[in-house]
């Protein structure tokens, strides 16, 4: 089952994170890391208007450490 992320804050974090790395990754162009903090503070600016608080979008999957994170690792 698939849970929304506007509902849940584990599934919010883990879809920002992804749009975080999809920013710095994947993109085409692949985006400044300027431009992907200021996409991520108005998406923090939205879950909080609505009621989430922010999104933690450096979290990662257990056992991974903040270098395995980094756009050029």
């Amino acid at each position: 089952m698939t849970v929304p992320p506007d509902t849940s804050s584990r599934a919010r974090d883990w879809a920002v994170r992804d749009y975080r790395l999809y920013l710095l990754r994947e993109a085409d162009p692949k985006r400044s890391v300027r431009y992907v903090n200021n996409a991520l503070a108005a998406l923090d600016d939205f879950h909080v208007r609505r009621g989430l608080g922010k999104a933690d979008s450096t979290a990662g999957p257990p056992g991974t450490t903040p270098a395995d994170q980094r756009p050029n690792a």
